[in-house]
């Protein structure tokens, strides 16, 4: 859901708390599925005060 978020927005970092505002589920749950995605590369930490994420983009296309 987070990520799902986050591409929604995608350009836009946001906060756990606000993510957490935005789907409706506590910003403690979602800060530890945020740290999961980032250690899979879902989503990337932009800022470490405040903790700041936003999504990464896979530009996976077979264009010269």
């Amino acid at each position: 859901m987070a990520s799902e978020h986050l591409l929604a927005h995608s350009g836009t970092e946001f906060g756990p708390v606000a993510i957490g505002k935005g789907l409706g589920r506590f910003s403690g749950a979602v800060a530890n599925a945020l740290t999961k995605l980032t250690g899979n590369g879902t989503v990337a930490q932009t800022s470490e005060r405040p903790v700041l994420y936003a999504a990464v983009r896979s530009d996976t296309t077979d264009e010269p």
